[in-house]
């Protein structure tokens, strides 16, 4: 599959693409009345129209709303609309299009109706909030419909390999080793791109696993190039979609969401053709079914799935789905990040969206543990970047653990998910098991004034058998706790990570590993 290539032929430039096919903008000149510039207004279904001089020079604008606040104040005292348009115009807020920008465009609409593109002084172009909102919607369904075929392409892949130590074995047969670790993956599951999962999918090893699904496999390869090449121009910001390409999505989705799924075990989902909504005390639209999918938990073990039609989900919640879950896979991705998402309800019941089929309009969900754990470092995390702002970018969880740079290549803080604890540790692994013998060593000879500052106790792991290092401290606890259980826990991850790093940041960069 070809990748798009940088040049600088193919810079996207954000203000032509919202300009492209458009005359120089209609506009007054200063000695035409109110009455003139309101008809161009209501025949050309505009709210504010640029106003130059005799000779095209921009001299500032007038809109609805400056015209409407004038009459206010006039009080019928004179004829408005017989006035020339400067005693309505205002000044305008302008950029030259030498120097106009996306993020420049944004940021002067954020507190202004309409930007004028100017160049030697003359309007070229106007731009508004309207034409901002459908940039950026053009752009987003691109996205959307290539985030739709990549959840698709993951369910397969996660159903042929349902743990993430087959998955990883799968990244590692197919893209290679890591150079640091041959036993390591080059990219472990979670950070694969498209293109890596159409590499893992079309694997000669595995195709015949996934082929009763996604043949002929030539249409198939075919059929992901050119959502692979959008993606790449999307995610790069070269440009918007044009017809052919989002046409090329289109199939390409529509295609994918038309082929079988991946079967489970016998008994290991269960249809449910009729729902008892359970008595709902959790606020929000989605509240009744996050306590619906708790009440399942009693009789559906964990890794166990469910069926359920969005009928029926939409009379536990009393309301219809927005069109959206019906139309984009994307809707139904369990997204733990943002936290106003509609996923979070059915995350926090301890479910997972395994599955969603559009067409028969059922979802899939699958009871796990990890869910919670994922769902709870996630928002440790977020905690800790509130109280400490800039100590680190991460956002993702992984299942049971999550971790951040200490600021030296080799050395991260995480919190991890045990037996019965939560652990919050330094973790040392440089590629090099001498390396991070040394770098042990070298903090461990610091032993008592490293547990002195942070005032706990601390358990030196050497991790021989292994080729990494950690240090660490424990806490009785797991995501299944109750409310105000999982509030300590939380309250504990938090203290104990800041003194981690207090500690331990300095002094990792003042180490002598050479």
């Amino acid at each position: 599959m070809t990748e798009i290539i940088d040049s600088t032929e193919d810079i996207f430039d954000p203000i032509k693409d919202l300009l492209l096919n458009r005359k120089d903008p209609t506009h007054v000149t200063h000695q035409e009345t109110v009455r003139d510039a309101l008809v161009k207004m209501v025949d050309k279904d505009f709210s504010q129209l640029p106003v130059v001089d005799n000779e095209g020079f921009l001299t500032g604008i007038i809109s609805e709303q400056t015209i409407s606040r004038q009459y206010f104040h006039l009080n019928n005292a004179v004829s408005l609309l017989d006035l020339t348009v400067d005693h309505c115009q205002e000044d305008a807020v302008t950029l030259e299009r030498e120097d106009a920008g996306l993020f420049e465009i944004l940021e002067l609409l954020k507190n202004n109706y309409a930007v004028i593109i100017t160049s030697s002084r003359r309007p070229v172009g106007i731009i508004t909030d309207y034409d901002t909102t459908h940039f950026f919607r053009d752009w987003s369904e691109g996205l959307i419909r290539i985030q739709n075929i990549e959840l698709t392409l993951r369910q397969y892949i996660e159903n042929i390999f349902p743990d993430g130590e087959s998955r990883n074995a799968a990244s590692l047969r197919v893209l290679g080793a890591d150079r640091k670790d041959p036993t390591q993956p080059l990219k472990r599951y979670n950070e694969l791109s498209f293109r890596d999962h159409i590499q893992i999918l079309t694997y000669e090893h595995y195709w015949e696993r996934f082929e009763p699904y996604l043949k002929p496999k030539l249409l198939f390869i075919n059929l992901m190039e050119p959502v692979n090449l959008a993606r790449n121009q999307l995610a790069h910001f070269r440009g918007r979609l044009d017809a052919i390409q989002l046409d090329a999505l289109i199939r390409a989705e529509q295609w994918i969401a038309s082929r079988k799924r991946v079967l489970q075990k016998p008994g290991q989902t269960q249809i449910i053709r009729e729902v008892v909504p359970a008595y709902s005390t959790t606020p929000g639209k989605y509240g009744p079914l996050q306590d619906w999918l708790s009440s399942q938990s009693t009789f559906v073990a964990l890794g166990n799935e469910i069926q359920v039609s969005f009928h029926e989900l939409e009379s536990i919640i009393e309301s219809p789905f927005p069109d959206t879950a019906r139309k984009h896979r994307a809707w139904w991705a369990n997204d733990y990040t943002s936290p106003h998402r509609h996923s979070l309800f059915w995350l926090r019941a301890g479910w997972k969206v395994e599955n969603v089929d559009l067409t028969a309009e059922t979802v899939t969900f699958k009871r796990s543990d990890a869910v919670l754990q994922q769902l709870f470092l996630v928002e440790i995390i977020q905690e800790l970047k509130k109280i400490r702002p800039g100590i680190t970018r991460t956002t993702k969880a992984q299942s049971g653990w999550i971790d951040f740079g200490a600021g030296r290549s080799g050395f991260l803080f995480a919190w991890v998910f045990g037996k019965g604890n939560l652990r919050t540790e330094l973790y040392i692994d440089s590629g090099d098991k001498k390396a991070n013998e040394k770098a042990f060593d070298l903090l461990y000879q610091q032993k008592n004034q490293i547990e002195s500052e942070i005032d706990l106790e601390l358990d030196w792991q050497p991790l021989k058998s292994k080729r990494a290092s950690r240090i660490c401290v424990e806490h009785p606890g797991n995501a299944n706790m109750s409310e105000t259980e999982l509030k300590v826990l939380q309250e504990w991850a938090i203290e104990t990570m800041l003194k981690f790093v207090d500690a331990f940041q300095y002094r990792i960069k003042e180490l002598d590993l050479d």
